[in-house]
């Protein structure tokens, strides 16, 4: 028996379709606990790089930083972990470094809050003790600063692969987990916590938050890129021939417990003037990044 079709009812004709769901974008696997686990892996590589250029070092009788140790590990360890961070974010490369142009006019301000910021934070630093086992590797440190792979481990390839890791992938991925404000402190918290102990922690911690803050007013990593090689230059090369011009007489800056009040004078002008007019300039502007939020 052949079933006529029924034709359909004046109520079913007057329902709304049902719209298709939006397919939502996957969620990023890269939240605050992952990010920590990527700071390990990156240590942990650090370290199977350093170890053994180290012991041949030693075995071939060669004097200490004579292998650049330290600026191999970092081209080893740092693709490593950025190209995890990036598997683990679901975003491209592009969206994730945000390696885009930014206002040319903010360089003077840029310039001013990079001079001024190293001095008073180096001072701020200072209260603390430092233990007598850090003065022996911060002096080291500041000796590599005469041969060429250490001025370009500290001011060049550091401020680099840092801001690319924190501000350009944690920053992104942090910003569809959680909301601007949080996003922000956690970068800055996990940079500060990098540096693995309190000293450089203490101006690491706010100038994360600055350079966090460049990255949402004008949607691009480099104006923070620029300010780190900036800030790294003065607090590893020049703060103490600075300090020296005005009279200070320690030899290093693992022994340095207050700069000379005229150097922060300078320093808390500088840092006032370039930070007023940053805020003039980006204060007003919003975008996509914050619009997100």
């Amino acid at each position: 028996m052949r079933t006529e079709p029924t034709a359909p009812s004046a109520e079913t004709l007057l329902e709304p379709e049902t719209p298709p769901q939006a397919a939502r974008p996957p969620r990023p696997r890269l939240g605050a606990a992952r990010a920590i686990g990527l700071l390990a892996i990156n240590l942990g590589l650090g370290i199977a790089v350093v170890l053994p250029l180290t012991i041949t070092e030693l075995a071939a009788g060669l004097e200490s930083g004579t292998i650049p140790s330290f600026l191999i590990s970092q081209l080893i360890a740092w693709p490593i972990t950025m190209w995890i961070a990036l598997r683990w974010a679901r975003v491209s490369a592009a969206e994730a470094f945000a390696l885009k142009s930014f206002p040319l006019r903010i360089l003077p301000a840029l310039v001013l809050v990079s001079f001024g910021l190293p001095i008073l934070l180096n001072e701020v630093s200072g209260l603390v003790p430092v233990p007598d086992f850090l003065v022996g590797v911060l002096e080291d440190l500041e000796k590599s600063m005469s041969n060429w792979a250490g001025f370009l481990s500290v001011v060049v390839v550091a401020p680099i692969v840092e801001e690319l890791f924190f501000r350009g992938q944690l920053l992104v991925a942090f910003r569809k987990r959680y909301t601007v404000t949080r996003a922000v402190w956690a970068t800055a918290l996990l940079f500060a916590l990098m540096h693995l102990n309190p000293w450089q922690a203490i101006s690491a911690l706010p100038l994360g938050l600055l350079f966090a803050w460049l990255v949402l007013r004008t949607g691009s990593t480099m104006p923070g890129l620029v300010c780190h090689v900036l800030v790294n230059f003065l607090g590893a090369v020049a703060i103490m021939p600075l300090g020296r011009l005005f009279g200070m007489q320690e030899q290093n800056v693992a022994t340095v417990s207050h700069l000379p009040a005229p150097l922060l004078a300078i320093g808390a002008a500088a840092a006032l003037i370039g930070g007023y007019l940053l805020r003039r300039q980006l204060g007003a502007r919003t975008t996509v990044m914050e619009a997100e939020g």
